[in-house]
């Protein structure tokens, strides 16, 4: 059945959002399973990554494990049985339905291909569409129902080639160390003493990184630097779609303030 958008007469619809409805009609079912950045093409191979929608279902499903499994074991031990032979291991009654009603159901099925690699667009579509074939299309559906800010909102997702590279924080500094001297090496920045710190944000379990450089600049240096450092990430960097807006994976404030970390190695202009 067509989206009613498009069987309107067609001085109904702005041309615009006529032609945004016909490409979201045309996307391929496991687009609209990952979307709108929960994937990656490579050598026409499909990588599957994760969506903040998905982190979220998977919030929502480990806690009702952790939950079941404790209740399970307790019930079992009771009983002298495990938690699987009691029918605790099942799924939770209703709570697809709760987590519909909160707005943040995905089905386990898809959050479980998270890191899976499928050969081709058609093998992905194939998949996704026997997993979990009706919920995407009323996924579909819903982002008809506004498709040019839904393309609007893919478009401000990107990634770069080398942002899987980075799983610890001290890699992340290493990198930003690194970058730095570059930096000055190129003419980006005024030498100058600088101390890195990072953390990271494993909120709704997508984990970014936060990279706070104090340098011993003025405010105009420190801008200047903080441009040029976020350029220079770009390659290692990705920009993720959490709440409808998008979330940097690295993200570099960088503040005027005496070092009282580590020297990075090269900028110490004494």
């Amino acid at each position: 059945m067509r989206h009613p958008l498009l069987t309107l007469p067609w001085r109904a619809v702005p041309r615009a959002c006529r032609d945004a409805a016909a490409q979201i009609a045309a996307l391929p079912p496991y687009q609209i399973a990952l979307w709108p950045d929960g994937w990656e093409l490579e050598a026409g191979a499909v990588l599957v990554g994760e969506t903040h929608a998905m982190a979220e279902a998977r919030r929502w499903y480990q806690s009702r494990d952790r939950r079941l499994g404790t209740q399970g074991t307790t019930h079992a031990n009771r009983r002298g049985a495990t938690p699987a032979a009691s029918g605790m291991a099942g799924p939770a009654p209703g709570l697809d339905h709760i987590m519909r009603l909160h707005g943040v159901f995905v089905p386990r099925a898809v959050v479980a291909l998270a890191g899976q690699r499928f050969p081709s667009e058609a093998t992905a579509s194939v998949a996704l569409q026997l997993i979990a074939g009706d919920w995407i299309a009323s996924q579909r559906r819903v982002l008809l129902t506004a498709p040019q800010s839904a393309l609007a909102l893919r478009e401000r997702a990107w990634c770069g080639s080398r942002h899987r590279q980075l799983a610890t924080a001290d890699q992340v500094a290493a990198l930003i160390e690194e970058l730095l001297a570059d930096c000055v090496q190129e003419g980006l920045a005024t030498p100058a003493a600088c101390a890195v710190r990072v953390r990271a944000d494993a909120g709704f379990e997508l984990r970014t990184w936060r990279c706070r450089i104090s340098a011993d600049l003025d405010h105009a240096g420190c801008v200047r630097l903080q441009a040029s450092l976020a350029l220079a990430l770009i390659p290692w960097n990705r920009a993720l779609i959490r709440d409808g807006a998008p979330t940097l994976l690295i993200s570099v404030q960088v503040v005027p303030a005496a070092v009282t970390g580590r020297v990075v190695a090269g900028l110490d202009p004494g």
